[in-house]
């Protein structure tokens, strides 16, 4: 069976099922299908890539400032969605430098990614990996640091409800202030922090004091607010929260214990690749069996677990669509 037919069968599957599969049921037969051999020859570094790949985001970054500072306001209507994509691939290269697959020195992956994406957003790198790396361990728990996104009850009218406090900010500022300002990264044990470092702020006020500089010597002071700040806030919470829910939230989730531990992969559309999922993001069940496969490498390791049939015996763990899936939780 091809690897084309195999996700088609499983579409077909899931389609007639309508059921999840939970995560640990899958991981323990993949485990034993899948042999190290393989996954070895799938972990490595490509350091000239990473540094490619950050250049061009920088210059692509830099040409929308330049376009929304010099060009008509109106292109501020195709530079902010613009600014969206490149916040979004900013915080997915965050979250690959918390798996430390950019370089082989842990000092110069940290670095890397703390000066070029996290403290630009705002993001204090460590207290961001260690919350993730919680996620990985106890996925589903009450422990698990990112569970506060895909445990947003949608059905009915809460989902607009969280729409709105996603796009007025509240989510946004409650995360910086209890999470990066303070430095706590332990969901159920709040002293256990990791303060904003000297280094991380020195960084952020760096990157964004020269957005700020720039956009007042052009006599647009507030193109910081409108171009940076605002997606920030708003944009990027509303996607993650609808990319983390279509990922990891249940079917028959009602709001409340247990959670069963969901993870899907999803086949998702170009749009949605350049908004939800930079970096081969999709791949999701992949990333969290094996965080240690770089990005780039996780298109192979999807395709060694549908030839060795793991998605036509699981076949709701493989979905057509993030924003399909959100569609059908919330009328669930």
């Amino acid at each position: 069976m091809t690897v084309e037919t195999a996700q088609e069968q499983a579409q077909a599957d899931s389609s007639r099922t309508g059921k999840d599969c939970n995560y640990f049921d899958f991981l323990a037969i993949a485990k034993s299908e899948v042999d190290q051999q393989t996954i070895a020859g799938l972990v490595e570094y490509r350091p000239g890539y990473v540094v490619l790949r950050t250049l061009r985001l920088a210059a692509a970054c830099i040409a929308i400032w330049a376009v929304a500072l010099t060009q008509s306001l109106w292109f501020l209507i195709l530079a902010v969605p613009l600014m969206v994509v490149v916040q979004q691939e900013m915080l997915i290269w965050v979250h690959e430098g918390a798996h430390r697959t950019l370089f082989r020195s842990k000092a110069l992956n940290d670095i890397w990614v703390s000066f070029w994406f996290a403290s630009p957003l705002g993001v204090n790198f460590e207290t961001y990996r260690l919350s993730h790396m919680s996620h990985h361990r106890r996925i589903a728990s009450a422990d698990d640091g990112d569970r506060w996104t895909y445990e947003l009850y949608i059905r009915g009218g809460a989902f607009w409800r969280v729409v709105a406090k996603a796009l007025l900010g509240f989510y946004g500022f409650s995360l910086a202030l209890k999470k990066y300002a303070t430095g706590r990264y332990d969901r159920m044990r709040p002293d256990n922090t990791y303060p904003p470092t000297i280094r991380y702020l020195i960084i952020a006020l760096l990157w964004n004091g020269a957005f700020l500089a720039a956009s007042v010597a052009a006599g647009r002071w507030y193109v910081y607010l409108l171009l940076w700040l605002v997606p920030l806030f708003s944009f990027a919470i509303l996607i993650t929260i609808l990319r983390t829910i279509a990922e990891h939230q249940p079917s028959d989730y009602e709001g409340r214990d247990p959670i069963t531990p969901v993870i899907r992969t999803t086949l998702c559309s170009r749009m949605e690749r350049l908004f939800l999922f930079p970096l081969n993001f999709n791949f999701h069940i992949e990333h969290h069996m094996y965080p240690q496969v770089p990005f780039f490498n996780l298109p192979r390791l999807h395709s060694a677990l549908t030839e060795r049939g793991l998605y036509s015996r699981f076949p709701d763990a493989l979905q057509r669509g993030a924003l399909a899936r959100v569609n059908e939780l919330r009328r669930a």
